[in-house]
């Protein structure tokens, strides 16, 4: 536990060779005496180390050799967590079929154990990221459901962060062929993962692509 946390905190610090170094004891000592839950929790510190460093298969294995110590235990929330994690990472590698399994998955667990939130992956984050993937698969009717789902069930103002759902309404509009509406909401995220570029690097490098991706084809 103490390398594990260690490793998060230098990962908060991108000090990326020593946040590694912790994570590789922290695998090491809980493979030999860690139970199912701290070894899914190491598994999905590293899953998550790899993710922010882009390097995303890596991150899938690390994600999918926890679930497995998960789905027949009571960690419900952890076991959330994790399908997120890998919903999530699909959603980068552009596997957007398997985005969605996960995520409904996730949200058929919740919505049976009545849980709002997960610790670190809101409803709302969720609910964007389950629309990204379905305009991603074309089905935009079914990403203007998860909207409509979101103004239900979530105050959208009250929300501190905004680039995934500005992500979604552009990518609604480019589907509609709206380019200029599209280009606002596009700028609009970009702008909101600017403000904590550490954790955002990400998605805002995914904005910038489709938006390229949208100018060329409209010939800009």
């Amino acid at each position: 536990a103490a390398y594990q946390a260690q490793g998060i905190l230098m990962q908060a610090f991108r000090r990326s060779d020593a946040a590694l170094n912790a994570f590789v004891r922290a695998e090491k000592i809980i493979s030999q005496i860690g139970t199912p839950l701290e070894k899914a929790r190491v598994y999905n510190g590293r899953g998550y180390f790899h993710f922010f460093s882009e390097h995303f298969p890596q991150a899938l294995d690390y994600y999918l050799k926890a679930l497995p110590l998960l789905e027949k235990s009571s960690q419900y929330e952890e076991l959330c967590t994790t399908l997120v994690n890998i919903a999530f990472t699909y959603l980068f590698c552009y596997r957007f079929d398997e985005c969605v399994h996960y995520l409904e998955e996730t949200l058929k667990i919740m919505n049976f154990l009545n849980m709002n939130d997960l610790p670190f992956h809101p409803r709302f984050f969720i609910y964007c990221i389950l629309g990204l993937a379905y305009i991603k698969k074309r089905q935009t009717s079914k990403a203007l459901e998860i909207v409509n789902r979101i103004h239900t069930n979530q105050r959208v103002t009250m929300i501190p962060r905004h680039e995934y759902y500005k992500f979604l309404l552009a990518e609604i509009e480019r589907a509609d062929g709206n380019i200029r509406a599209a280009a606002r909401f596009y700028e609009n995220a970009i702008s909101s993962a600017k403000e904590i570029e550490a954790e955002t690097k990400h998605i805002m490098l995914f904005c910038f692509y489709e938006y390229g991706s949208m100018l060329k084809e409209a010939g800009r």
